[in-house]
């Protein structure tokens, strides 16, 4: 398996940095997406600010570790 950096940085300006996408994770955003809307349509959670992006990152890393792409 060819283990690649989770992201890349490439400098951008005087500003900081640019985060560059990753084909390899980004093909498991689609399916994190739908496992968060589900979650919170359902309302199988009490849904606050935060809680689409807390669930949709929790899967987003269950996704990925599991495909070896990530350690977390």
């Amino acid at each position: 398996m060819n283990r690649k950096k989770p992201f890349r940085l490439r400098k951008c300006g005087d500003k900081g940095y640019h985060l560059d996408p990753v084909p390899e994770i980004d093909q498991y955003i689609p399916e994190a997406v739908r496992y968060a809307d589900k979650i919170v349509t359902d309302k199988k959670v009490k849904v606050g600010n935060d809680d689409w992006s807390r669930i949709y990152h929790a899967e987003m890393d269950r996704l990925v570790s599991e495909a070896g792409l990530r350690v977390v």
